[in-house]
């Protein structure tokens, strides 16, 4: 297990493209998206697919983010990543879990990142989060 945070030396983002390097497919639990989604996934040219979980309800930027997931949308089809988008209205945890798909295999576990950080610019890379990055298959397995 490591900590992280947003500073000057490393941040969140860092830390995603470190464990994108192992894997192809990510999964994102996320209660805000924002922003330009592809610039975030333009650095880890591994991950083939991509799922995740955000709310679209509850919050007053539900049309940013539409907004937001239907340019991802666009991105991953120029990109030819398979991306799925699942809501949950009561989703407010963050975190980030790294696999590698194996043919006629379950994927693997390659690690994950339960943090304070949402899936934007700002929470990956500059906002005060922390997190903690675990490499425990038992763990993934159970999230």
């Amino acid at each position: 297990m490591q900590i992280i945070t947003n500073n000057e030396k490393q941040n969140h983002m860092g830390k995603l493209v470190q464990m994108s390097e192992q894997a192809d497919m990510l999964i994102v639990a996320s209660a805000f998206v924002s922003g330009d989604l592809g610039k975030i996934l333009d650095s880890m040219p591994t991950i083939k697919h991509v799922s995740i979980y955000t709310n679209l309800s509850g919050y007053s930027d539900g049309a940013d983010k539409v907004i937001a997931l239907s340019d991802f949308c666009d991105y991953c089809k120029e990109k030819n990543i398979e991306l799925h988008i699942k809501s949950d209205d009561y989703l407010h945890g963050k975190v980030y879990l790294f696999y590698q798909t194996i043919k006629d295999k379950l994927p693997e576990p390659k690690g994950f990142i339960v943090s304070s950080g949402n899936f934007t610019q700002n929470g990956l890379r500059t906002n005060h989060e922390f997190g903690v990055i675990i490499n425990d298959e038992a763990q993934q397995n159970t999230i």
